[in-house]
């Protein structure tokens, strides 16, 4: 120890110890009177238990008047100060001392704010705070000034008119002081969070995170309204800052650990909320959307200048906001491409449109104003490079919005290509064996009875609602495409009956659509000219009229000639060669 030089002791060292080792105890007593405050007046919990820590600390200090001493009204005024501090500061620690179990059961009972009739305001014990604060460094410095008046000098130093005893200027003393204050709440804004969220035996952290939500939105809506010290700001904004984080981490985890285990679950129904459909987990996906961006909405303030807009709290809000829509779109492609190759329907609409409109329609309410205007106005580099950093997850955000509207579109394609698999495979279970095709006998005038089968797998799911009803006409247009396709493929050959009955069976389309919703005819034009064709002779071609009009308005002999034009069937020397061969005719001559 002698190796090492003597370090100069000074006052202000001596009130950078003080205020370090009385912080702790200082944010015990804040946090109590903010609680107390929040709840309009708690009920002391243990009338015996005293304020051991700051009485002490008072009773060390030496009245500020010795032998009658300038006594005026404004010491009478701070005498009874003095008593009003002291029953508040033990109403307070009797709190504090029972490790607040009691605030923080009522806390998740009572998160609604202060009522308007409650008469106790968060500026009073705040400023009882603040004047203990200020009376104890005060009477460090008197007891400075008479045991050691050296520590702050010749110059700083005066005598009482009536004792003689020494004591510190009223200038040296009010910058000591504030330099006390200054340190200390600089001190217990450090201190605040530990102690509310983790340090007591029953901690705020252990609960709902809606509860630290409740009581950061009860401080904000004081701060805005209610008187604080200027010193004691910084501290509450510090308090503010980290109940938001913690909210944020808290309550974004709970949220996206549902939404991940129920979107992996295997029984993952849709359900019916208010007559809207959605998916149970596209459900917990708006919750959590719709949380993050309540938070991220009451950190704007268009009435408050930059520097006090609470950028470090926005920032990992917009963050978890980015990962959670582009969660969000990748589970809405993955789910709706399983749903489409397992057919089913409901909960593939139920998905593509209704959770992701629930979800566009929560995001629209986002509340992200740009900064970049306001430039070049000077602020310090902090607030610059929060801003930066804010302004590139707002074009991130929004550049995942756009993808998840252009989502829907895509899980449209990949069901239309699932439905013409669909289509084939329902084909090959139910398609009447070339046989069928082949015989011969009176024509038929009714359809086969793989049409009814054929047309409830595919087309029947559709007519649920109006949002399947909107892209039925696309899943028609890939069913009558893929029945010739697989008629094609197979290389079945038909007779005259049994292009007849083919033709019939594609007639009995519109009759059976129409029994359940009208859709557009002209989709079925197309099987209609394969089945004329296919009435025909190979090699025999078939004119084309101008419009389906002309050709109603001609005799029989020239409609059996003609074909309209939107019944145009490309390549039609292919489909005529489906045309199973005519038998050899027994001729007898006579």
């Amino acid at each position: 120890m002698l190796l090492h030089p003597l370090r100069k002791l000074t006052v202000t060292k001596i009130l950078y110890i003080i205020a370090e080792k009385r912080a702790e105890k200082c944010s015990y007593g804040l946090i109590s009177g903010i609680l107390n405050n929040y709840f309009g007046g708690i009920e002391e919990l243990d009338d015996n238990t005293a304020v051991q820590g700051h009485e002490d600390d008072l009773a060390m200090i030496p009245p500020p008047h010795d032998n009658g001493e300038e006594i005026s009204e404004s010491k009478q005024e701070e005498n009874k100060e003095d008593g009003n501090l002291k029953k508040f500061l033990k109403a307070q620690n009797s709190v504090s001392s029972n490790t607040s179990v009691e605030i923080y059961r009522a806390l998740t009972k009572h998160l609604e704010q202060k009522t308007k009739d409650n008469e106790i305001t968060l500026s009073q014990p705040l400023e009882a705070l603040w004047r203990c604060e200020e009376r104890h460094a005060r009477g460090h410095l008197i007891l400075c000034a008479r045991v050691a008046p050296n520590l702050l000098g010749s110059y700083s130093i005066t005598s009482a008119k009536t004792s003689g005893n020494l004591r510190p200027k009223s200038i040296v003393k009010n910058k000591l002081t504030n330099y006390y204050q200054q340190v200390i709440w600089g001190e217990v804004g450090g201190y605040l969070d530990h102690i509310l969220l983790w340090w007591s035996s029953d901690p705020l952290g252990s609960f709902p995170p809606s509860t630290s939500q409740g009581l950061r939105d009860y401080i904000s809506e004081v701060k805005s309204t209610d008187y604080i010290p200027n010193l004691l700001l910084p501290t509450v904004l510090n308090l503010m800052e980290s109940l938001c984080c913690h909210q944020t981490s808290t309550s974004w985890d709970q949220f996206f650990r549902k939404a991940l285990v129920s979107s992996r679950s295997i029984k993952n129904d849709y359900y019916k909320t208010y007559g809207i459909q959605g998916s149970a987990t596209g459900q917990l996906f708006v919750e959590m959307l719709s949380d993050l961006i309540k938070l991220n909405n009451s950190c704007e303030n268009p009435y408050v200048s930059i520097e006090e807009l609470p950028l470090v709290e926005q920032i990992p809000i917009l963050h978890r906001l980015d990962h959670s829509v582009h969660t969000v779109r990748m589970w809405v492609s993955d789910r709706c491409k399983n749903l489409a190759a397992n057919w089913d329907l409901d909960g593939f609409y139920s998905s593509c449109f209704t959770d992701i409109n629930k979800c566009l329609q929560i995001l629209s309410t986002l509340e992200v104003p740009s900064f970049f205007s306001l430039f070049p106005i000077r602020v310090n580099v902090q607030v610059t490079v929060c801003i930066k950093m804010r302004g590139k997850l707002v074009s991130e955000i929004r550049e995942n919005v756009d993808k998840l509207k252009k989502t829907s579109n895509e899980c449209i394609k990949v069901l239309a290509k699932n439905c013409r698999v669909q289509c084939l495979a329902t084909l090959h279970m139910c398609f009447p064996k070339s046989t069928y095709w082949k015989q011969n006998g009176p024509l038929p005038d009714c359809a086969s009875d793989y049409v009814e089968k054929y047309l409830g797998k595919m087309i029947l799911p559709f007519f649920s609602n109006e949002i399947q009803l909107s892209s039925s006409t696309m899943i028609l247009r890939i069913l009558c495409e893929s029945w010739l396709e697989y008629v094609y493929l197979n290389r079945i050959k038909f007779s005259e009956w049994g292009a007849v009955q083919l033709l019939t069976d594609f007639g009995a389309i519109p009759t059976w659509l129409m029994e359940r919703t009208q859709l557009p005819k002209e989709l079925l034009n197309s099987c209609e000219g394969v089945g004329r064709l296919l009435l025909r002779r190979r090699g025999e071609s078939i004119k084309m009229t101008v419009s389906s009009s002309i050709s109603k308005s001609s005799n029989d002999e020239s409609s059996t000639d003609n074909m309209p034009a939107e019944m145009y069937v490309p390549n039609q020397e292919q489909w005529l060669e489906l045309r199973a061969p005519m038998g050899a005719k027994i001729c007898c001559q006579l």
